[in-house]
């Protein structure tokens, strides 16, 4: 095996080398976003679990990381976690995967994960609160909140006691109560579950919701049909949520959007506008500014936008 051996090392030596070339190459210039990349893949491969943890957390310091970065940082950190202290440090991390970009399977792992914990103190509680969250964050994203909705209520029918059901059936009703994809196939689950016949005000709600999907689905169509980055459906679905005006849909649409066209400094600015204009809750308006520029940081516009922004909050 003597030539084997040589062989890798001399794949090692190259690594080792591109290694140190990307190193200063990213003390020249920090903001090499592949050059990044490149040096945590590197890292990884070479199995130098400090070094690539430090290599990602310079990295989210100075960009956002997009939803495939952070799954794999935060497998990596799960599989290394011993004890409950490690969990809370992989908890810690989730709460920064959120933060960047909308992230549907984000969520649904940062749920799973939590149930996981679900023997230490305060256990049951977290879950809650993370798929709670989870649901604010994309409990109606018409494609991928269903696999949200449905394992939260996995979760509470597998711990569920007499008194817990009502939990499972408060979770079957919102639901319903939202336009989603395969809504059809949650309502025959909620009444094959159901010992009671289903509430009158229950079935209006989902009828009501059935309607609304109709509406929807050309967009989600579109998108569906186009190829990434869909700016130009995206922009549609936007002017569409925009006319009907629930708030909670229009930042939905705007995230969805930002995933796919995080580069595009107008559509920061449209999302930032209508956050200034109609919502102004601080925490929200002032977290956009700053996520703008994180993505674009050579967009003037969007530096004295926060800057003005930042002053009306105090």
């Amino acid at each position: 095996g003597g030539e084997y051996e040589w062989e890798y090392d001399e794949e090692e030596e190259k690594n080792q080398l591109e290694i140190e070339r990307l190193e200063e190459q990213l003390s020249i210039n920090v903001y090499d976003y592949n050059c990044h990349v490149d040096l945590i893949r590197l890292l990884r491969l070479e199995g130098e679990l400090t070094k690539v943890r430090m290599a990602r957390q310079k990295m989210s310091e100075i960009f956002p990381l997009t939803e495939e970065l952070w799954l794999e940082w935060l497998h990596d950190e799960i599989s290394m976690a011993q004890d409950g202290l490690d969990r809370e440090h992989v908890y810690d991390l989730f709460e920064k995967a959120v933060k960047d970009y909308i992230c549907p399977n984000i969520w649904l792992e940062y749920g799973q994960y939590s149930v996981g914990g679900i023997g230490q103190k305060g256990g049951l509680e977290k879950v809650r609160s993370v798929f709670e969250r989870a649901l604010s964050s994309v409990g109606l994203h018409m494609t991928k909140g269903l696999a949200l909705w449905e394992a939260y209520r996995e979760f509470e029918s597998a711990i569920v006691e007499a008194a817990r059901l009502e939990k499972v059936h408060s979770l079957f009703r919102r639901q319903l109560a939202i336009p989603l994809y395969d809504m059809e196939a949650t309502f025959a689950e909620y009444e094959e579950w159901s010992e009671d016949p289903i509430p009158e005000s229950v079935i209006q709600n989902y009828n009501k919701a059935l309607q609304q999907l109709e509406k929807y689905k050309p967009y989600e169509e579109a998108l569906l049909q186009a190829e990434a980055p869909r700016l130009a459906e995206y922009q549609a679905y936007i002017d569409f949520e925009m006319k009907i005006g629930d708030p909670a849909r229009i930042q939905l649409i705007f995230e969805r959007a930002l995933v796919e066209n995080c580069l595009v400094p107008d559509l920061w600015i449209r999302y930032s506008q209508y956050l200034d204009r109609q919502l102004k809750v601080k925490d929200l308006v002032l977290s956009v500014h700053n996520r703008a520029i994180r993505n674009c940081p050579w967009t003037v516009a969007l530096w004295s936008r926060y800057l003005l922004a930042m002053e009306r909050h105090g």
